[in-house]
């Protein structure tokens, strides 16, 4: 007799005795009772803004205690968040493991993007540099021609690398991104080479005829 809306499965006996429904290749749809490769339920949560997430599971005998256990491998919640190898996705594709891509990946905005942390409250645009006081930080610009300057604050960037946290900042070091600029020493244009300014955070032309 069926436990769900539909079941499929072949038919046979598990090593418990159970007949039919818990051998492995069996397919259940709304239940998570059928043993087998495959299984889907609906996820209702009372109260969730999340109730009626679509999820798939996949049901191993478990040698140690003869019995089939469940194991949910993709969820796809009411908000249309994806998530493979976590329960909670909170981006429309959140993915907990590896991936692998034969083809491209296509992002909106241009440049490439690194988490690092600072000991100074940072704005988007902000010339960095080294902070010469600390490891792996990076604090704003405050001189000219500075040669420990390491990026851009990025506002939104095409490709982020490293792990968000308290203090940390989206520091662009590739691509294209927007940044502050100082013109008191001189008129910008397209393509000229840019270099820090003595202005705090801001980047100037470079002059060949200024630099030592």
């Amino acid at each position: 007799s069926p436990l769900a809306n539909l079941t499929l499965s072949h038919g046979g006996s598990n090593p418990n005795g159970s007949p039919n429904n818990t051998e492995v290749g069996g397919l259940g749809v709304g239940n998570t009772s059928v043993g087998g490769a495959f299984l889907l339920r609906a996820d209702h949560t009372a109260g969730s803004p999340y109730d009626g997430d679509f999820v798939v599971l996949n049901q191993a005998f478990n040698d140690s205690t003869s019995r089939y256990e469940c194991r949910e491998t993709m969820r796809i919640q009411g908000d249309g968040n994806v998530g493979i190898g976590t329960t909670n996705p909170t981006k429309k594709l959140d993915v907990n493991g590896d991936i692998n891509v034969t083809g491209n990946i296509n992002a909106k905005y241009q440049d490439v993007a690194e988490w690092v942390a600072s000991p100074q409250e940072l704005t988007p645009g902000t010339v960095v540099v080294i902070d010469p006081n600390s490891v792996n930080k990076v604090i704003a610009s405050n001189s000219a021609y500075d040669s420990k300057v390491c990026g851009v604050v990025s506002y939104q960037p095409g490709l982020s690398l490293g792990e968000a946290g308290k203090g940390k900042y989206q520091i662009a070091h590739t691509g294209r991104v927007k940044v502050k600029v100082d013109a008191f020493f001189g008129k910008i244009s397209q393509g000229d080479l840019l270099v820090t300014s003595p202005q705090k955070g801001a980047a100037m032309k470079y002059a060949s005829d200024d630099y030592q």
